[in-house]
């Protein structure tokens, strides 16, 4: 295969509201800012709830890209990373304009106004609205991250009679077309060879997700015994009603997991969404960092959950007050209104991420005074066993992980055979690297069982992927990426080229030395894709039917 360019142009980061790195970044990285957005205090402040993140995109800065703009101004000029007194002077800044209803945090890279920038709009804007990834008008600066919230009492009183706008450098061309999204109302026709590096046309697929900032209702249960009871209240953005013996469908819920730890050494669980008369799983491991020592987990704070002063963990409080019953709505396959989603129909269950070691550690360790749990690879276990009980006559399970969930849901993938019993696809999406997963031994990330993967190696862990489809050659094994992944190089110390090469390597792979093992890359530069399908390779070939493909055994579901 023809090997892709090196990162050079604006990064095209997509992601959700919960992602971050997979891998450890150096402080002096530039993207050093992306640390977990709801760790190190990071929250929405009082009277205002947490909508929606995502990196990489931001809302419209005028009113011709978004009609409820307001006003916008620097927070700061300077600053390397989003802290929660930008988020708090912020919906400051909201309270003091009139009609403001929503208050938005941009973290910039070489953007002329500021690194940090406060927009505020008179609605509050759904995360689909967040299409653009650089300065004004296509101008100077990228956008690494956006944090919005919305104002719990609605708009702030009095009458809006202008946009006010900060002079800032911008090109003199008039407003460009900024976001990808195609427009098609059909799903492209299939095409059954491996065809990337062609530039045949092909019709693309859109799958406008609608998603909104209203929470479904949701209840928490404990699972210490087989009958289910309300767990402790806590204070939540989403209060859960009582919970009732009737079962409830396509609404999300917390489950308590007892004998699950947390960093911290505090209980955590998982999160269920059923589907009536569904035997469909999709099962999801939380993206979010990785940390192995004092200053990666406790001072840079490079992984979600961990070590932070408001949510140093995960529980039933921390799903509510993160907003996650609607934030999860906007992941590909947990979206059940999108007409294009194949799992639209499944029961849907995601192991939220609080240990830092990929979900796969298996050590309780000192870090100055700090003792550290990384049981990652014991939650999930626990976790899924729950599941199972919980969702009973399961035929078919899709594990799915993004950037630190897709390690996650290769490492778990033999445990979750062992648990279910059935047949069980693995999707990967943004999870490579060239090195091995267990070169920090605090965290003792447990690998495969070579038994049962005789050529998966542990001085690559790309090469499990390869190894597991080798070895279960009755299920699927799915791998997306982009071209240039903006944020697992600087975690690995390795070059945006030498990352592409490794990626085009394992891609090939796997087209080479597997029958069940296909792969879909976007050109560009960003980290992680399943947060829409509006994407196409470079033939054409939309990720939307890629995946449709992946689903549904189609027999001409390949690479591109």
């Amino acid at each position: 295969m023809k090997l892709l360019p090196p990162a050079s142009t604006a990064a095209l980061l997509l992601a959700t509201t919960t992602t971050t790195t997979a891998y450890v970044l150096p402080s002096s990285s530039p993207n050093s800012d992306l640390i977990p957005r709801y760790v190190s205090g990071l929250v929405a402040p009082s009277s205002y709830t947490y909508s929606w993140a995502i990196d990489g995109y931001r809302l419209a800065l005028n009113t011709t890209g978004a009609p409820s703009y307001l006003t916008r101004y620097t927070v700061s000029k300077d600053a390397t990373s989003t802290t929660q007194q930008h988020v708090d002077s912020c919906t400051a800044f909201c309270e003091k304009t009139a009609g403001c209803a929503m208050a938005s945090v941009i973290k910039f890279l070489n953007f002329d106004e500021g690194t940090v920038i406060c927009a505020v709009y008179g609605t509050v804007l759904p995360k689909t609205e967040a299409k653009y990834t650089t300065g004004l008008f296509n101008g100077k600066g990228e956008v690494k991250a956006s944090y919005s919230f919305a104002r719990n009492a609605g708009a702030v009183k009095g009458a809006v009679t202008s946009s006010t706008v900060r002079s800032a450098t911008t090109s003199s061309s008039a407003i460009a077309a900024q976001s990808s999204t195609k427009s098609s109302s059909t799903i492209s026709s299939p095409s059954t060879a491996s065809t990337r590096g062609t530039s045949t046309t092909a019709s693309t697929t859109t799958s406008t997700q609608s998603t909104t900032t209203t929470s479904s209702a949701s209840t928490s249960t404990s699972s210490s015994s087989a009958s289910t009871s309300t767990s402790s209240a806590s204070t939540s953005t989403s209060p859960a009603p009582a919970p009732s013996s009737t079962p409830i469908y396509d609404q999300w819920q917390w489950i308590d997991v007892p004998g699950t730890s947390c960093a911290d050494g505090t209980a955590t669980g998982f999160a269920l969404s059923l589907h009536a008369n569904s035997t469909e799983l999709v099962l999801s491991l939380q993206q979010g960092g990785s940390c192995y020592d004092y200053q990666t987990c406790y001072v840079d704070k490079r992984a979600y959950n961990v070590g932070g002063s408001t949510s140093p963990a995960f529980n039933n409080a921390t799903f509510y007050s993160q907003n996650q019953p609607s934030s999860l709505k906007g992941w590909f396959p947990f979206a059940r209104g999108n007409q294009y989603n194949p799992w639209a129909n499944s029961n849907y269950a995601w192991i939220p991420y609080c240990t830092g070691d990929f979900h796969a550690g298996d050590n309780v360790v000192d870090y100055n005074g700090r003792t550290t749990y990384h049981k990652g690879w014991g939650n999930v276990k626990l976790d899924v066993g729950k599941v199972k009980e919980m969702v009973p006559g399961v035929k078919r399970v899709w594990l799915i992980g993004s950037s630190a969930g897709g390690f996650g849901s290769i490492l778990q993938y033999q445990n979750v055979q062992d648990t279910f019993g059935v047949r069980v696809d693995l999707l990967v999406d943004s999870a490579e690297t060239p090195f091995s997963i267990l070169r920090h031994p605090s965290q003792n990330i447990q690998p495969p069982n070579k038994a049962r993967c005789p050529n998966c190696n542990d001085t690559n862990f790309d090469s499990y992927i390869v190894g597991l489809a080798q070895a279960n050659p009755t299920a699927r094994f799915g791998s997306t990426s982009w071209s240039n992944d903006s944020t697992i190089p600087a975690n690995q110390g390795v070059s945006s080229q030498d990352f592409a090469t490794e990626v085009e390597r394992l891609f090939t792979e796997e087209d080479e030395t597997t029958t069940n093992a296909r792969n879909y890359m976007v050109e560009g530069s960003g980290h992680i894709l399943l947060y829409t399908t509006q994407y196409s390779a470079k033939d054409g070939y939309t990720m939307a039917n890629w995946l449709n493909k992946f689903k549904t055994d189609d027999a001409g579901w390949s690479s591109h």
